[in-house]
């Protein structure tokens, strides 16, 4: 069985360049009579232009396998190669955010006859659980009671409600972004009392006081969860549908991070015996210092975007790396387009005509690369070091680590293939670095974009739009069947 398989995949690749001519795969394979891969092929139902793929030799600095190489396609999470690389160049690799608590006034009997400031400087890894290093550097300070009011600065760093228009609205990945942020700009919902929405309560976790849910009863969009319902008397408001059961444990997106970090913050104070007012926003910092949290270097950073593909992290690096050009940047978008100048004046070796920049995760069908394009990046930034590791080492490597430690694990590929995944709806890319059974280090990118059905995603939502969005998890993986056995032929270059 193993061995049919094999040969089939085998046919099957032989026939793509051929098969990238004609109209669909499934009408070249009827023209060739080929019974049981018109089978295989029309599982796929690809197109000729949905697939575009460029392997170039690094050392030879020319490419030995191309189709569709100079077709503009949507990289998704391909894009963060690009932001990542970038970050590092211009912030470099030892720098870390800080998150600082500050005070003005004077401490006198444990009172603290003034006021308290949290201020953030865009850290996308503070968790909870750092917070108990503030509470013991508090009452180090002497700090019991605070008698003025709790603020959380707004510096220059953006405050961003989502990290793209993309999608629906309750998606965890696409949280808000802010000066202050905290457990990935999520919370929990568990539902008690009773598994039917209509009478169930749902508690929120953590319980701050700057979350509400309520119920509607009539349906939502298709496809929908939850709908953001704005900030209600300073709490921001998410409805549940009594139309719709919900599991026991839910979990939703923060529109408003900094807002919500500093209700954590009081929430955790409140269960170490300090008590704090509602949390107000200010411009303006405490003189004198408390604690200063200190989060990992961007380095270190860099690397957790790159294996698990964090949204957040790579757009809070993005923005610090665009303002320390120009202090102006208040967005992504602003961000994104200050990135292509850099790169357009840092690396002219490389053609930045067809380059399309959006954002800095990927999370967006306005970003566009070609696989001619990124192969050369990606060969042209690979030996680059920061500190002690190259920029190579930041992709996931196959049977090891990330998206692809189950995959081409097999004895010709298994260690070889360095790779950053990209997928959304209809999207399914791969890029990276393979070294092959001969020894040659080779760049690639294959991307396979659906261009028809991600259009139709992009029309106003309803029950056919949500039944294609459906279908998409099955086409992903279908599609990875030819990513895979791409990457297996190119093995034995």
């Amino acid at each position: 069985m193993i061995l049919f398989q094999k040969n089939t995949i085998k046919i099957a690749l032989a026939l793509i360049p051929l098969i990238l001519n004609s109209n669909s795969l499934a009408q070249e394979l009827e023209a060739r009579g080929g019974t049981l891969l018109q089978k295989v092929i029309k599982e796929k139902g690809l197109q000729k232009n949905q697939l575009g793929y460029a392997l170039y030799d690094i050392k030879n600095k020319k490419f030995l396998d191309t189709a569709h190489s100079k077709t503009e396609f949507t990289p998704a999470s391909l894009n963060k190669i690009l932001s990542i690389y970038f970050a590092l160049r211009v912030l470099g690799p030892n720098s870390r955010y800080q998150t600082s608590l500050s005070y003005d006034g004077q401490i006198q009997k444990g009172v603290l006859k003034g006021n308290l400031y949290l201020e953030g400087s865009g850290d996308p890894m503070l968790i909870s659980g750092d917070l108990i290093n503030f509470m013991y550097a508090l009452r180090d300070k002497g700090i019991t009671k605070v008698d003025g009011n709790f603020y959380f600065v707004s510096n220059s760093f953006p405050e961003i409600q989502r990290l793209s228009d993309f999608g629906l609205d309750d998606q965890t990945y696409n949280p808000g972004l802010g000066s202050l942020n905290i457990d990935f700009n999520r919370f929990q919902i568990r539902r008690v009392n009773s598994k039917y929405t209509a009478k169930a309560d749902f508690e929120i976790i953590p319980p701050v006081d700057s979350l509400q849910i309520v119920k509607d009863y009539k349906t939502f969009t298709p496809g929908r969860t939850f709908r953001y319902e704005g900030l209600k008397e300073g709490k921001e408001t998410w409805s549940v549908t009594t139309l719709k059961n919900y599991s026991y444990l839910e979990e939703i997106p923060i529109r408003h991070p900094s807002l919500f970090s500093a209700n954590v913050f009081k929430t955790v104070a409140k269960f170490h015996g300090l008590d704090l007012k509602a949390p107000l926003i200010t411009n303006k910092s405490g003189l004198k210092s408390i604690y200063t949290h200190k989060s990992q270097t961007h380095l270190e950073l860099s690397k957790l975007a790159m294996e698990y593909s964090n949204n957040l992290i790579t757009e809070s690096l993005l923005i610090k790396a665009a303002q320390s050009l120009n202090k102006k940047v208040n967005s992504i978008e602003q961000a994104a387009i200050e990135m292509k100048s850099w790169y357009e004046k840092n690396l002219k070796e490389l053609d930045w005509k067809q380059v399309r920049l959006a954002n800095g995760s990927g999370l967006s069908v306005t970003n566009q690369l070609t696989p001619e394009f990124l192969s050369k990046f990606i060969a042209h930034t690979a030996k680059t070091k920061f500190s002690d590791s190259y920029f190579h080492s930041l992709l996931s490597l196959s049977g090891h680590n990330g998206w692809i430690r189950k995959r081409f694990n097999s004895k010709d590929t298994s260690y070889r293939v360095w790779a950053k995944t990209g997928s959304l709806d209809y999207v399914n890319n791969i890029a990276g670095v393979l070294t092959t059974n001969t020894g040659k280090n080779l760049s690639y990118t294959i991307f396979i974009n659906d261009f028809k059905k991600r259009k139709i995603l992009e029309s106003e939502n309803n029950d056919y739009v949500n039944s294609i969005r459906l279908d998409s998890k099955k086409w992903n993986h279908q599609t990875d069947e030819v990513i895979d056995a791409l990457i297996e032929q190119w093995s034995h270059y």
